[in-house]
Order: C-alpha cells, then structure tokens, then sequence
C-alpha cells in the first residue's frame, strides 16, 4: 500500500508488463516530455491543468496499450478498444483509469453503442 504522499510519477522505474522497459520507453514518450505531463497531472490546486495532464497520460498509455495488444495477438485477434473511463471526484482526485476490451467482443459493442465514458 502507497502512502498519500506518494504519487504515481515516483513510480516510474519500470512498467513489470512491458520486460522492464523505462515508462517513458512503454509509452514511447521522451522523458522529459512525459516528465512534463506527469507533473501537470499531479498538480494540486489547479484542476483544469491537472486534467489536461492526466488526460494526456492517459491517452499515451491507452496508445501503448493498443500497440502492446497488437503486437501479442496479431492482426487476427482484432484491435483493443480502449477508453479512458473517469469516475466521480469525490473518490479520487486521480480519477481516470483505463479499460480495454477486444474489437468485435459484446463489451466492447455495448460501449460504442452507449457512446459514454462506460461499459455497461
């Protein structure tokens, strides 16, 4: 368990899922460009900018996650769909997450048919 002193940019060294590349090297991001972003996205006290960076981050590891999916599985198994899916700031000021399913599956069909930041 994390402290709440600790933020997700101290935990940079290596992304387990990738063969212990460097997050920058996973997200194909120059490092101080990403350092830059991380930074934005942890900012207390202003928000709109905090977003955008998180937003930013978000959408360069929805990125790598895409290209991660296609180079295990091949064209054969389709794309991942990704969103970024955010939930309500009252749990969390770092409120932004994830979810990928295959192209083609019922998810990811129920997604893009409810054209929300949800699956069903």
């Amino acid at each position: 368990k994390h402290s709440d002193q600790e933020t997700f940019a101290e935990h940079t060294d290596t992304v387990p899922l990738a063969g212990a590349l460097s997050l920058a090297q996973w997200l194909h991001a120059e490092p101080e460009m990403l350092g830059a972003l991380l930074h934005a996205a942890e900012l207390q006290g202003d928000h709109a900018v905090a977003a955008q960076g998180s937003h930013a981050v978000c959408a360069l590891r929805a990125e790598a996650a895409k290209a991660h999916w296609a180079s295990v599985h091949g064209a054969e198994a389709g794309q991942l769909d990704v969103r970024i899916v955010q939930f309500p700031l009252a749990f969390s000021t770092r409120n932004r997450c994830l979810v990928g399913v295959p192209s083609g599956s019922d998810l990811s069909r129920q997604g893009r048919n409810r054209g929300s930041d949800t699956w069903d």
